[in-house]
């Protein structure tokens, strides 16, 4: 049977680095963004008898895939099964070991592909290639979230609730959190939808020491839900720690090649002045002493959502664009380094008010096409003429896009913030598995 096999150390100990699996979300963080897979049900963790259903596509292709966990012994290994899916066998150990350096993680994976031996011949080698870019990509994540988390270890485990958390950024999160010790809770469409003060107070809210509201769009709606989260906030007996807002950065508008800092005055328009409304719909929580983090983002790479999801069909096709001329500047963030912004701002007290985030570098819409397209190895020279730019990207992603925005990260920067993925290459190889 073919074997896929891939060994890490890691500079923490075996123990940190076992619990970091068995804790909610580990699943969900090692599963690759650029994969189309859904987990539909978890039960037992990673002991013997957990079993795990997963929905996902091989092309065109709908694929259910249940692993059942045959095999655990604590701070050495626990081992995975395919009871249902695309494997004629998959039996997947996860090795654990102290070392000098720390500890060692090995993936070792026996797996045969139907229709051996046919199988084999046609997918041997795209099997292969698949699982070599998912382990380099498990183990590289892995690594980034155990030394962001080694990082606040001290501070202990926290109650986090997080408003709004369907879509990429907030399944990312929440699974990203749990990873670290922390419980999460997460705020119901219902609740939210409600506008109920009351309701937000009694079933999630009380006991929270971190609130975090994912802004879902600049409108009318979402300007009064900030407003009745902050004063439902407000009126807490025991308030949070930290109120931390993500948005975006359409607060500064279109405002060409000017640097932007956290002191640079607002946009005009009216998706700028949306945005400067929602932030200041926190004032109740900022008068009753709860540390407010207002953090702009650029654009989020990930190929789970957003931009990058909507760039990636055209580009992939050999149908890459700039818009117009490619000389509005634009500013962006990987998905990886935004999880860490947040959970930065969780635990830095003296972080507070508005916060860019978006990497020191920004680049001309010309340059991200250019090296999105290297990073594919597919031309992206096609201009698109920007009235097409809502039609094939959405209104949302081409208003970032048609913003020319440079944005520098200078409140992030004094506080000691250090972005892992800070060249646009580098965060595009990371998120696309290149």
């Amino acid at each position: 049977m073919p074997i896929a096999e891939k060994r890490s150390v890691f500079p923490v100990s075996v123990e940190e680095l076992f619990d970091w699996h068995a804790r909610p979300g580990a699943l969900q963080r090692l599963t690759p963004p650029w994969e189309d897979v859904k987990v539909l049900a978890s039960t037992g963790g990673i002991q013997v008898g957990a079993q795990i259903d997963l929905a996902m596509r091989i092309g065109p292709l709908p694929v259910r895939w249940r692993a059942f966990h045959d095999g655990y012994e604590e701070d050495r290994w626990f081992r995975d099964i395919q009871v249902r899916g695309p494997f004629a066998c998959w039996v997947h150990d996860h090795r654990f070991e102290a070392v000098p350096e720390g500890a060692a993680l090995t993936d070792h994976v026996e797996y045969e592909l139907p229709l051996a031996p046919l199988g084999t011949w046609f997918g041997g080698r795209i099997a292969r290639t698949t699982l070599e870019r998912t382990f380099r990509y498990r183990h590289a994540l892995l690594r980034l979230d155990l030394l962001r988390h080694s990082q606040f270890r001290s501070k202990g485990s926290r109650r986090f609730v997080v408003s709004e958390p369907a879509g990429e950024i907030g399944a990312a999160l929440c699974a990203f959190l749990g990873t670290g010790g922390h419980t999460v809770e997460r705020i119901s469409n219902d609740l939210r939808s409600a506008g109920n003060p009351e309701a937000f107070t009694l079933a999630a809210l009380e006991g929270a020491d971190v609130v975090i509201h994912l802004s879902s769009s600049n409108s009318e709606a979402e300007v009064e839900y900030m407003r009745t989260l902050s004063t439902t906030l407000s009126r807490m007996g025991r308030k949070p720690e930290a109120l931390i807002v993500v948005g975006d950065a359409s607060v500064y508008g279109d405002r060409g090649d000017e640097v932007l800092d956290e002191a640079s005055a607002p946009g005009s328009g009216r998706v700028a002045g949306l945005a400067v409304a929602r932030e200041a719909a926190t004032a109740p929580a900022v008068a009753a002493g709860i540390r407010t983090v207002l953090l702009r983002t650029g654009a989020v790479l990930t190929p789970a959502g957003g931009i990058l999801r909507r760039l990636l069909p055209w580009f992939r096709a050999g149908l890459g664009f700039r818009l117009g001329g490619g000389g509005r500047q634009m500013s962006s963030v990987s998905l990886e380094d935004l999880l860490g912004v947040i959970q930065f701002s969780a635990f830095t007290g003296t972080l507070s008010g508005p916060v860019n985030v978006a990497t020191p570098e920004w680049v001309s819409n010309r340059e991200f096409a250019a090296t999105l397209g290297r990073v594919l190895s597919r031309p992206s020279a096609v201009p698109l003429p920007c009235w097409k730019a809502p039609l094939v990207l959405g209104t949302r992603n081409a208003e970032l896009l048609m913003s020319s925005r440079a944005v520098v990260p200078q409140a992030l920067q004094k506080a000691g913030f250090r972005f892992q993925l800070p060249a646009l290459e580098e965060a595009l190889r990371f998120e696309l598995g290149c």
